[in-house]
């Protein structure tokens, strides 16, 4: 982030650089940075989705779930750009546990064939957990299995896809396949070579863990985690207030 903060000391009116900059401290979980640079972005460019977007997820990593839907209730998410709102919109429904709003997006743009066209098919992953928080099982576990098939097809060309991997494992961990999904994450935790893509796989490892009620498992790398510099599953770094509010983890409280 301290590189990204001298870009934008060069290239002062450069909202672009200014959204990875907010981007760069919340991974660092300096969140007073963060919001002040996504501030200061939204000074040239009020109504810039990947800023807003940003300034969202600032306010979901310290579980702010008012401020942070003050923030999406200002943009509509752009599902033709790479994170233009989906990702903030998709994590808001499941961190207040409200699928409504959301899924009617997300199933808009499944309808147009949208979710789809992201090789990654996150997406696709998206619906279908907006789904199941919706109690719509059935929907959901298809969606969850075209997001397999999908990636799997993938996979045969580009086996060693770290993105398209993990969330193979999450789509099968969905679909309740607990063996291959951790398999699958393992394979990629291996793979990948730096600190932020493994972080981030484990923190799919430990999703899939909490799932199965493997308690002490999930928990073994949280405390690492949580000082960790990566992307996090929701573009959120695992935080306490995460820990606290993500579905995910429901099996580790108490």
């Amino acid at each position: 982030s301290d590189f990204l903060d001298q870009a934008v000391r060069l290239n002062p009116r450069d909202v672009s650089l200014r959204s990875f900059a907010a981007y760069g401290h919340l991974l660092q979980r300096d969140f007073s940075d963060a919001l002040r640079m996504a501030d200061s972005g939204l000074q040239i460019a009020p109504t810039d989705v990947h800023v807003l977007e940003t300034k969202a997820e600032i306010f979901q990593a310290q579980g702010q779930l008012d401020q942070a839907q003050s923030v999406i209730d200002q943009f509509t998410p752009d599902f033709d750009a790479v994170t233009a709102g989906a990702n903030a919109t998709w994590y808001q429904a499941m961190l207040k546990r409200d699928p409504k709003i959301a899924l009617k997006l997300f199933e808009a743009h499944a309808t147009a064939g949208k979710l789809e066209t992201d090789p990654s098919l996150f997406g696709l992953l998206c619906l279908a957990d907006l789904q199941e928080l919706s109690g719509r099982k059935n929907e959901s576990q298809a969606a969850y299995a075209r997001a397999r098939d999908g990636l799997m097809t993938k996979l045969k060309d580009q086996p060693n896809n770290p993105t398209m991997l993990g969330n193979l494992s999450y789509a099968l961990a969905r679909l309740g396949n607990k063996e291959l999904a951790l398999s699958t994450i393992e394979k990629n935790i291996q793979l990948v070579p730096d600190v932020r893509r493994k972080a981030g796989s484990e923190e799919i490892r430990a999703r899939i863990l909490a799932r199965f009620g493997e308690k002490e498992q999930a928990m073994a790398d949280l405390p690492r985690l949580l000082t960790t510099v990566y992307d996090g599953w929701g573009n959120v770094p695992l935080t306490p207030a995460i820990l606290r509010l993500d579905p995910d983890f429901d099996n580790l409280r108490g």
